[in-house]
């Protein structure tokens, strides 16, 4: 076996790219019967109202430092067998201050959020939005504990065992779901969620453990390893952030703008175009610490498997992107018993802008992996900002439609600039 054969094989790069493709199966029948049963049960607006929710509960991002994405890459640049306290060390840590952070800005969300429900999902849903909401921050807190902890698997170069507990995962919730759902309705749906990310947060902490030599201590704290991990992940963040913004800002000024039967749609339509791109990109998504480690390595390598991740991941969602739009009336008559034109305008608008988005994925991994991460910034920020000053506008003159447009075309803008501006870090050194 050569040299960078037998790098990508410690790396195990072909098991974490075809685990994260085995995923989307099973997150399809969630999504499908998920939401079916929703709808039976409430209606509409009843999704309308979840996905109103989880885009004000996403704004605790906000206060997000990072680290998790900080752990990934510090623990994919080093070698466990050589260096297991290193790396121990910048586990314990990680995970601490994921714990505390999170802890503290689920019960500020709630807080924040609880004296406002009615205004934001409307007096109608103000009622079950409020015996929802703490479930949904228990969920979120969760969430991100295990996304911790799933991070530093896929930077142990066990991304298939990420995917693997992911699976378990959405088998979890699933089940959970077809007993709740129909008698609980959306707290069914939140109390399906809290069970899979405690299952996944247990058995990730576990397999990173077993890993690492010893059990984790969640109350280990290395300042140094912390000052490591903050000085990368306060600028990844900023990327993080502005983009993670970009979906549940969109939903509030289609909910706005359109009401919750126009963001119950726009929830449907998300989902159907994002299921496929989040197939492409998380293969694409797997190869980041084997795109780390590689930039020390071996450049040559890396530009091969750069070349072949944006060659496969553009010609992959071109046919999901016109599959999707062609097939849009079979999921309309399975979730609402008919074909709604609205749903399909939205379907056809997303794929379009996630078309543009997926082409910048391999470019987005090679900033991120190098640690120059300043086109990311600039473009995301940029998008962002674009977001909000012509979806607002767009929004008055032309409803929920106009807004699903402009954050149809800010995300497909955003991955092809990222595209055209980071293409050079293949030649350049690791920062």
């Amino acid at each position: 076996m050569s040299a960078p054969e037998g790098l990508l094989e410690r790396l195990n790069l072909r098991k974490n790219v075809s685990y994260a493709a085995g995923e989307f199966i099973l997150t399809t029948l969630l999504l499908f019967v998920g939401y079916r049963l929703v709808i039976k049960q409430g209606g509409i607006e009843a999704i309308g109202v979840w996905s109103t929710l989880y885009a004000w509960t996403n704004l605790i991002r906000l206060g997000d430092a990072g680290v998790a994405v900080a752990a990934t890459r510090f623990l994919a640049m080093w070698d466990v067998g050589k260096e297991q306290q290193r790396v121990r060390t910048y586990a314990e840590t990680a995970l601490l201050t994921n714990i505390v952070q999170f802890g503290a800005l689920a019960l500020i969300a709630y807080a924040g959020i609880s004296p406002f429900v009615d205004r934001i999902v409307g007096a109608d849903h103000a009622a079950e939005a409020r015996h929802v909401l703490p479930w949904l921050l228990l969920g979120f807190f969760l969430l991100n504990v295990a996304g911790t902890l799933m991070g530093m698997l896929q930077g142990l170069h066990l991304g298939y065992r990420r995917s693997q507990l992911s699976v378990f995962g959405t088998m979890t919730q699933l089940a959970a779901v077809l007993v709740l759902v129909p008698s609980h309705g959306l707290i069914g749906l939140a109390w399906a969620q809290v069970a899979q990310y405690a299952i996944v947060m247990l058995l990730a902490f576990a397999a990173v453990s077993r890993k690492l030599g010893r059990v984790l201590r969640p109350y280990s704290f290395d300042l140094p390893a912390f000052r490591d991990m903050l000085g990368y992940s306060l600028k990844a963040q900023v990327v993080n952030i502005a983009n993670g913004l970009i979906e549940p800002v969109s939903k509030m000024l289609v909910g706005h703008f359109g009401g919750m039967a126009a963001q119950g749609l726009y929830e449907l339509a998300y989902k159907t175009v994002l299921l496929p791109r989040n197939l492409i990109a998380s293969t694409v998504t797997a190869a980041m610490p084997s795109i780390t480690a590689l930039f020390r390595a071996d450049r040559q390598r890396l530009r091969q498997l750069y070349a072949r991740a944006f060659r496969l991941s553009a010609q992959l969602m071109a046919a999901a992107s016109l599959a999707v739009v062609a097939l849009a009336p079979l999921p309309s008559l399975f979730w609402l018993n008919r074909i709604d034109a609205t749903y399909w305008l939205y379907v056809a608008l997303l794929a379009l802008g996630f078309l543009g988005n997926v082409v910048g994925i391999p470019a987005y991994l090679l900033g991120m992996a190098s640690g120059h991460m300043r086109n990311n910034i600039i473009i995301t920020l940029l998008a962002f900002a674009i977001l909000l000053a012509v979806g607002w506008p767009a929004g008055i003159a032309f409803g929920g439609s106009g807004a699903v447009a402009i954050a149809a075309c800010t995300v497909g803008l955003c991955g092809i600039a990222i595209w055209l501006t980071n293409r050079h870090l293949l030649h350049s050194e690791m920062a």
